[in-house]
């Protein structure tokens, strides 16, 4: 077993995906560097984010429990609201709790952000700014990154947390296809098909704090979350057509759609009207992608987070699939360094470990994707049945027990951890978790 290692990974993005990365990595006695293509890491841009308890397990492991529970506030209330005015509220969060033992806390996607930023403050230096990829190259011993300036950087892998429209994601088909590997187990290269767009914004908070309310209809559907001084409201509407282009929306797009959501409740003191001309704290226009990557990884190129599957975010899932990606790979990379006699493992050994992390994460992944689909087809009634369950069968108390049960906690409680940080549970609900935290090593 190695003692030593010049073991490197060059992180591709700079989000909440490769700010954790590069944390966990370092937790593992692994050197990296991280290249954003943005000029700040720490900006206020993009909605609210959750977390549940999964992922707060490896948060406690990186001794980041107290700092994230601080910046945010656990959600407590879950509502549903219909445009006949009929209100369904939920006990989700309670059961989560009685389920989990942790609450879903809800973040100002910034100030996760500067938590994670903050935990990094002695190698701010790794983490580089302004850095837009161009070309990855590989070789038997390692990797070069070029970036649009003409930098290089070289190390022993890549991991590509560059979100949904993924560079990276888009270099390793390139390499993949140039060296004439089948073809048949590479998607299009923008793989992911968007069925819905979506306005959202953030505002300061008027409502009561920890609230997550729904507003379904045909075609249209809102999702609200207010945190610990901000709201933000997301108003989704079906596409005319399912789309892989990445779409260009203007100012005029965002209002012609607002307009068309202006009478709608938000929740009970709250139209769309309301906040419309409100002055937004962050706003945007994106569609809403949905998919699963046929390949994870080639050669010495391995993907996470968005630029892996992605989730609409009526789910809340987002971030979280991410930091399971990210727990599996870490412990995997550990093992293959660990094993290695020189401290860096061949190309042979991490095509191994990145094929186990995908055959791994593609089980988990399956049953956030189903989470994910449903709730915002059921949110939009795409269809007649999907109508009667949005409307008649999911506003019950056995249809909430049966979700949790069998979807939503299926999918918490198989959370994995770091292999590598002994301790303690720190949450214990009914409901056990299958990877637990090991007593010591």
């Amino acid at each position: 077993m190695s003692t030593t290692t010049d073991f490197k990974a060059i992180i591709v993005g700079g989000g909440l995906s490769g700010l954790l990365a590069a944390i966990s990595l370092r937790s593992a006695g692994f050197d990296f560097i991280l290249l954003e293509q943005r000029d700040h890491i720490v900006v206020n841009e993009g909605a609210s984010i959750g977390l549940n308890a999964a992922t707060f397990r490896i948060l406690y492991q990186l001794g980041l429990l107290e700092a994230c529970r601080k910046a945010g506030h656990p959600l407590s209330r879950k509502c549903t609201f219909f445009l006949d005015g009929h209100v369904w509220d939920s006990a989700l969060f309670d059961l989560m709790v009685e389920s989990h033992g942790f609450p879903m806390i809800l973040y100002d996607r910034v100030d996760l952000i500067r938590v994670l930023y903050d935990a990094l403050y002695k190698d701010h230096h790794k983490l580089l700014t302004s850095k837009k990829l161009d070309t990855i190259t590989t070789d038997d011993t390692g990797v070069t990154v070029t970036c649009n300036d003409g930098s290089k950087y070289s190390g022993s892998i890549v991991i590509g947390a560059d979100g949904v429209h993924s560079k990276t994601r888009q270099a390793m088909r390139k390499l993949a296809l140039a060296a004439n590997v089948d073809k048949e187990i590479w998607e299009a290269e923008k793989p992911f098909p968007a069925l819905y767009r979506s306005v959202y914004f953030s505002f300061p908070r008027t409502t009561p704090q920890g609230v997550m309310a729904e507003t379904h209809s045909e075609g249209k559907s809102i999702f609200y979350v207010t945190g610990t001084d901000h709201a933000s409201v997301f108003l989704c509407e079906n596409l005319p057509e399912p789309t892989t282009e990445r779409s260009n929306y203007t100012e005029d797009d965002k209002k012609a759609i607002i307009k068309r959501f202006w009478d709608f409740p938000i929740i009970e003191s709250l139209t769309v009207g309301d906040v419309a001309e409100q002055e937004y704290i962050a706003s945007g226009m994106i569609d809403l992608e949905e998919g699963v990557a046929k390949k994870a990884s080639y050669e010495r190129i391995v993907i996470i987070g968005d630029a892996y599957h992605k989730v609409t975010p009526h789910c809340g899932l987002g971030f979280n699939m991410g930091a399971q990606d990210i727990a599996v790979l870490v412990n995997l990379l550990k093992d293959a360094v660990d094993t290695s006699k020189t401290g860096e493992p061949t190309t042979e050994a991490l095509n191994t470990a990145f094929q186990t992390y995908q055959t791994s994460r593609d089980k988990n992944v399956s049953k956030d994707m189903v989470v994910g689909n449903l709730l915002v087809r059921m949110s939009m009634w795409m269809n007649w049945s999907l109508w009667l369950l949005g409307r008649y069968v999911f506003t019950t108390k056995l249809w909430e027990w049966l979700f949790l049960k069998r979807l939503l906690s299926d999918g918490i409680k198989c959370g994995y951890v770091l292999n590598h940080i002994p301790g303690e549970e720190p949450f214990v609900g009914k409901i056990p978790w299958d990877n637990r935290i090991p007593a010591q090593l």
